[in-house]
C-alpha cells in the first residue's frame, strides 16, 4: 500500500506540475492577447549624416543576453558617376548600434566593417544560441562600380561579447559562392539556428538566372556549405496569365522565381522560406523545407502577400506560433492589391500568418508613405521589432525602428488579406 500511496502522489505531483506549466504557458498567451496595444518608433539612422550620403539594408538581431539588441547597415557614399544617391554600387561601409534595453536607448553609430574602395554589404547576422556567438555575413565588390560589378566575394565576422567587438573578417567565397557564378548576394537581414544545432544563412546567386539558396554551418561556424537552388512553378496557383508587365506577359525559367530572401524554423521542425519575388511577379515567393533547408518544394507566389519587388521581414512568435512578414505594398485606384514594381515600394505592412504560412488573413499598415526593405525580430518578452527604410517623401530618408505587440497587430483596423488600407502613389 505504501508504495502504491507513493506512485499515486508522484503521478498527483506530476500531474499538478504539468498542469501548472500548461496554466503558465496558457497565461503568458492569455497576457499577451490581452495586454494593451502598443507602437513606437524612432529613427536609428538619417540620411546625410556622418560622412555618409544615406544608409540602407537592414539587419536585425536579439542576442542571447536578454534585451541585448544589434542592429546593421550599409552606410554609403552620397553619388556614383552618374548622380544616383547613394546606390548599390557606391563605396560603401556597415555600420551598427546596439541597444541593451530592448531597443528603448541605442549606443553611437560606430563602422563594424570599414571599406574606402568597394562595396561592402548586404548584412545577415545570426546568433548561435548554443554557444552566445554572433556571426555576421556580408559581400564585397568592385566600387565604384559599373553596373553589374558588385558583390563578388562573400565574407564573415564574429562576436563573442554580444557585439562589443569582432574579428577580422574571414573570405569564404569558396564555399558560398560557385566558380562559374556571375554574383552573390548575402541575406540581407538575419539568419536563424534551427533545433539542430545548424546555422541557415539566406542568399542569393547568379549566373545568368538568380536564384535563392542556403549557406549552412553544422560545426558553429567553423565550416560552411551551400545548397542547391530553389526552383520553382511557373505561375501563381496556375492562373497567372492575367498578371502582365505592360503587354508582354511575364516568363519564367527555372530558379528564376526568388530573390532576397528569409527563413524561420515551424514548430514541426520544417524550414519556412519567404522571398522577393524575380521579374516583379508582385507576389511574395515561399517554399517549405523537411530536412533542414537543403531540399525544399517548389516555389509558389503567395496570393495574399502582394509586395514592391523587395527585401522583407520574417519571425514567428513562439508562445503564440503566429508567423510574421514585413514588405511595402501598393494598390491601384480599383482596389486590386499588386506589388507592382520597385518603385512603387510604399506602405510598410506587417502580415500574421496563424497556419505555419498557409494563409495570410491577418495584415496592419505600420508605415504610411515610402518604404523599403525590413528586418523582424521578437524580443523575450513577446514584443516585435521591425527594422526598415522609410520617410515621408523618400523610402531611404531614414532607417526607423518599430516596435509592437501582437495586441496592436489584431487591433482594429486592421487589414484584410491584401488589402492595405492606403491607396497612395508614387
Amino acid at each position: 500500500m505504501a508504495t502504491t500511496y507513493q506512485e499515486n502522489s508522484v503521478m498527483i505531483r506530476t500531474i499538478s506540475v504539468l498542469s501548472l506549466l500548461w496554466c503558465a504557458g496558457n497565461g503568458a498567451a492569455t497576457a499577451a492577447e490581452n495586454a494593451a496595444p502598443t507602437l513606437h518608433r524612432q529613427v536609428l539612422f538619417r540620411a546625410g549624416e556622418g560622412n555618409y550620403g544615406g544608409y540602407r539594408i537592414p539587419s536585425l538581431l536579439v542576442t542571447k543576453t536578454p534585451q541585448t539588441v544589434l542592429v546593421f547597415a550599409e552606410a554609403r557614399q552620397a553619388l556614383d558617376g552618374f548622380g544616383v544617391p547613394f546606390p548599390d554600387r557606391a563605396v560603401t561601409e556597415i555600420v551598427m548600434r546596439r541597444s541593451v534595453d530592448g531597443g528603448r536607448t541605442w549606443s553611437k553609430r560606430r563602422v563594424v566593417v570599414p571599406s574606402k574602395k568597394v562595396t561592402t554589404g548586404n548584412p545577415c547576422a545570426v546568433l548561435d544560441r548554443q554557444t552566445g556567438t554572433v556571426f555576421l555575413l556580408f559581400c564585397r565588390g568592385i566600387a565604384p562600380a559599373k553596373a553589374g560589378e558588385t558583390n563578388k566575394t562573400a565574407h564573415i565576422i564574429k562576436s563573442t561579447d554580444d557585439g562589443l567587438t569582432w574579428s577580422a573578417p574571414v573570405d569564404i567565397t569558396g564555399a558560398a559562392k560557385g566558380k562559374d557564378w556571375k554574383h552573390i548576394f548575402t541575406g540581407p537581414g538575419h539568419g536563424i539556428q534551427l533545433r539542430s544545432g545548424r546555422l541557415l544563412m539566406p542568399c542569393v546567386g547568379q549566373y545568368g538566372v538568380q536564384f535563392s539558396y542556403m549557406l549552412y554551418s553544422d560545426d558553429h561556424g567553423k565550416s560552411w556549405q551551400r545548397t542547391a537552388a530553389l526552383s520553382g512553378e511557373a505561375m501563381l496557383d496556375n492562373k497567372l496569365t492575367w498578371l502582365k508587365l505592360g503587354k508582354k506577359p511575364l516568363r519564367y525559367s527555372p530558379g528564376n522565381v526568388s530573390d532576397e530572401c528569409d527563413v524561420l524554423e515551424l514548430a514541426d521542425g520544417r524550414v519556412y522560406f519567404n522571398a522577393r519575388s524575380r521579374l516583379e511577379v508582385g507576389y511574395r515567393a515561399y517554399a517549405y523545407s523537411r530536412d533542414g533547408g537543403l531540399k525544399w518544394s517548389r516555389v509558389k507566389f503567395h496570393p495574399q502577400l502582394p509586395e514592391s519587388v523587395v527585401d522583407g521581414g520574417l519571425t514567428r512568435l513562439p508562445r503564440e506560433n503566429v508567423l510574421l512578414m514585413s514588405r511595402p505594398t501598393y494598390q491601384y485606384k480599383n482596389g486590386m492589391p499588386y506589388g507592382g514594381v520597385w518603385s512603387h515600394r510604399r506602405n510598410l505592412t506587417i502580415s500574421a500568418s496563424f497556419d505555419d504560412g498557409r494563409t495570410w488573413p491577418l495584415a496592419r499598415l505600420i508605415h504610411k508613405g515610402p518604404a523599403a526593405y525590413s528586418d523582424l525580430a521578437v524580443l523575450p518578452n513577446g514584443e516585435v521589432l521591425c527594422f526598415y527604410e522609410g520617410g515621408k517623401k523618400f523610402r531611404y530618408e531614414s532607417m526607423l525602428l518599430a516596435r509592437f505587440n501582437l495586441a496592436w497587430l489584431k487591433k482594429p483596423p486592421a487589414l484584410k488579406a491584401g488589402s492595405p488600407k492606403s491607396r497612395d502613389r508614387k
